[in-house]
Parts: structure tokens; C-alpha cells; sequence
């Protein structure tokens, strides 16, 4: 089920695919992924970047009122894909939004502790350089569930900075994209909210 996201990585580069029914083809597959992947963060952050997309879109274009009725169909859409769903599988995927499942889901609460306890018990050097990649799976059997964390935890402060100055490069080139009215500040969009959730 983790391969939604390896999917909606790729929504970016599906967007700057000519218009036409195989780029709605893939956006319907996606959303079909992402839904029954029940990932609670894919869930989130699909209909996120393609209400990005659409208002770049809307201002590259200067629409707004079109814009606003397809960011709406699109939501409708999507709510209620999650809610046939939800209704097939017994409300299993509504159980996963509820306050206590996002505190602690994954057990993601203990996670995050023993990877910052760890991540500080560290020797100066290693956390400089960090760990490796993959090595929160090794050490903490799992994953961190959180980006900056993980990339803290394999890559250390460096790692971590350098993370953080490729997501504001991406910012400014969305920004510097979309007041050029390019085509690709669109795709950009798409890639900031992916970064930043």
C-alpha cells in the first residue's frame, strides 16, 4: 500500500503530459490507487496537489470561476470515492482520521520520540553525517513516518539542511515559474505541496 506515494510523485510529470484522455486516464488511476491504498497522507495530499495544480493553472490562465466549479467536481469526486469506500470495508478507512488514530497511528508517537532520544544521543560526528540511508529501519524497526526526522535521523544535520534548502529552491522556482506564466509552474505547484506535507 506504500506505492501510493511512489505514485503520486509522479502526478507532477503527468500534468505536464499534453491534454487528452491518457492524462485523465492517469489521473483517475492514481486517484483509484490512492483510495484504496486507505494511506492516510496520500489520502491528504492528492487532493491538495490537484487543487495546487488548478489554481496555478487558474492564474496562469487568468480563470477563476471554471477553475473553482473543477476544484469542487474534483473534491466531490474524491470525498465521495472515500465514502463508497469507507461504506464497502465497514468504515475501517473513517477510523483511521480520527483523533486518537492521528496521534498515534503507526505508533507514530513512540517513533518519533525514540528517534529524536537517539538522533541526540548521538557522537558529535555522526550527528553531523548521520546514520545511512534506511538506517531508522534497522535501529527503530521502522521507518520514522515523519520526513524531516528521517532525513535527520540516515543524513544527519547536513543532510537535513540540505533537504530544507532543495525545498525552498523548489519554492522559488515555483514562484519565479508561475510569475512567468510558464507551463511548468503548474507541475512545481504540484511538487511543493508533495515536499512540504
Amino acid at each position: 500500500v506504500n506505492l501510493a506515494y511512489n505514485v503520486i510523485v509522479f502526478l507532477p510529470f503527468i500534468s505536464l503530459m499534453e491534454k487528452g484522455i491518457l492524462k485523465k486516464a492517469f489521473f483517475i488511476i492514481v486517484l483509484g490507487i490512492v483510495v484504496m491504498s486507505m494511506k492516510r497522507g496520500a489520502i491528504v495530499v492528492l487532493p491538495l496537489m490537484i487543487v495546487a495544480m488548478m489554481f496555478t493553472e487558474a492564474k496562469i490562465k487568468k480563470e477563476s470561476l471554471s477553475t473553482f466549479i473543477k476544484v469542487i467536481s474534483i473534491l466531490i469526486l474524491f470525498l465521495g470515492s472515500l465514502f463508497i469506500v469507507d461504506n464497502f470495508i465497514g468504515g475501517f478507512l473513517g477510523e483511521r482520521f480520527t483523533p486518537e488514530e492521528l496521534m498515534s497511528g503507526s505508533t507514530r508517537d513512540i517513533l518519533y520520540s525514540e528517534a529524536i532520544d537517539n538522533i541526540l544521543q548521538r557522537s558529535s560526528f555522526d550527528f553531523l553525517i548521520g546514520t545511512g540511508s534506511g538506517s531508522s529501519t534497522s535501529v527503530l524497526g521502522s521507518s520514522v513516518h515523519n520526513e524531516w526526522l528521517e532525513f535527520f535521523f540516515s543524513f544527519g544535520l547536513i543532510g537535513v539542511t540540505f533537504y530544507f534548502i532543495f525545498i525552498v529552491t523548489i519554492i522559488k522556482d515555483y514562484f519565479y515559474l508561475l510569475k512567468q506564466r510558464s507551463s511548468y509552474a503548474s507541475a512545481y505547484s504540484m511538487a511543493v505541496v508533495y515536499l512540504i506535507t
